[in-house]
């Protein structure tokens, strides 16, 4: 499709249960479609407090400017976390060698259990159910042992960061399957 920007918004079906504040996240090829969404009160509900996940820092320009006109706070750096995304890693991909006794594949649905008892988050059964919506929505890496064992996984977030990232054991794995991940999804 043909677009200069795209919103995305929690709503039924979604992750919207893991959601105590709305959460949007924008794409925009030109800054005039990003001030277009989040100037429109219709998409954007400038009367609450919301979040805005994995946004670009070219877009700070713009979003100053459209909270300063909706009388919203102006994020500051503090309010900001740096997340990592395929299109914006901290270091260049490379390329990704395995030990012939390894595989690259992606998590299924009965390894929700597995990162949700070793993600950082984890834990809760609404932690849970958000994880097994990852899984089934959102692409994930995982490097296997030839016994089909996980060694190491990233799961891509709803809002395109690449974390739940975990290696079971030492060797590199993590960055493996860092790696697996971020080609994957830059050749697509």
């Amino acid at each position: 499709p043909d677009f200069s920007a795209v919103m995305c918004a929690a709503g039924e079906g979604t992750y919207q249960h893991m959601q105590d504040v709305e959460t949007y996240t924008f794409y925009w090829e030109n800054n005039e479609g990003l001030l277009q969404l989040l100037g429109d009160v219709k998409l954007v509900d400038w009367s609450k407090n919301f979040t805005i996940a994995a946004f670009s820092e070219k877009g700070l320009p713009t979003l100053r400017q459209v909270c300063q006109e909706m009388g919203r706070p102006v994020p500051t750096q503090d309010d900001m976390v740096k997340v990592f995304t395929a299109f914006n890693p901290e270091k260049p991909p490379g390329t990704v060698s395995l030990d012939s006794s390894l595989s690259i594949g992606q998590l299924e649905q009965q390894h929700a259990e597995l990162v949700n008892n070793t993600w950082s988050w984890g834990g809760p059964p609404k932690v849970l159910e958000f994880i097994q919506y990852v899984l089934s929505t959102f692409p994930s890496t995982c490097v296997y042992n030839n016994s089909g064992d996980p060694l190491a996984f990233v799961i891509v977030q709803p809002w395109g960061e690449y974390g739940m990232a975990r290696a079971m054991v030492r060797g590199g794995y993590g960055v493996v399957a860092a790696k697996s991940m971020i080609n994957e999804i830059l050749e697509a």
